[in-house]
């Protein structure tokens, strides 16, 4: 779990891939450890975890509520959920100690993301908005949304096709894309 601590402010941001429910209570649990520290009010307190495993993708946040002084400090806590074409949940666990100067709790997520998908939430690095849509770029040159690339969180479908095969027979094509290794020839799609 990575953990960062700027002035008065903790943070924590991690990404899990398809855990299990006890695996996520404990980083969910330990994230609350780390920003309520030694912080006897407006603390954030467990979000109900079993809700990312009765849907396929989701969101949810909780903070320790609005200071009565201003500015004061509240915990925040974030989970984003999105299950990949195989399956899995990838998980994102947000959580930080800030210093509110309105009485305006802002997403921890980040700004605009109420108008973001799920999948922007857990990994808003891994792709860019065209005309307001996620647009993943895959290393193969293969480029689209979650759904038609049938995304695993780091390839495409057809990277995880090709690198099955190669581990499966032991080939390696000498024309065409391998996972994450472009070949002399491939023009992407």
């Amino acid at each position: 779990m990575r953990y960062q601590q700027r002035g008065t402010k903790v943070s924590v941001d991690h990404v899990i891939i398809h855990p299990t429910e006890e695996q996520l209570r404990r980083y969910v649990a330990e994230a609350i450890e780390k920003v309520n520290d030694n912080c006897k009010t407006r603390c954030v307190k467990m979000p109900l975890v079993k809700e990312v495993f009765q849907s396929k993708k989701g969101r949810m946040e909780a903070n320790g509520g609005t200071p009565s002084t201003l500015p004061g400090a509240t915990s925040r806590i974030g989970i984003a959920w999105w299950t990949d074409a195989i399956e899995r949940k990838h998980v994102r666990i947000v959580a930080d100690r800030t210093v509110l100067e309105n009485r305006y709790v802002p997403s921890i997520f980040g700004f605009g993301a109420a108008g973001q998908s799920d999948f922007w939430c857990v990994y808003h690095d891994k792709g860019k908005l065209e005309y307001k849509k996620m647009v993943l770029y895959c290393v193969c040159g293969n480029k689209g949304n979650p759904e038609d690339l049938e995304w695993d969180g780091n390839h495409c479908r057809e990277c995880r096709e090709i690198e099955k095969y190669e581990q499966d027979t032991g080939f390696i094509p000498a024309v065409g894309k391998t996972h994450g290794r472009r070949k002399k020839g491939h023009k992407g799609s």
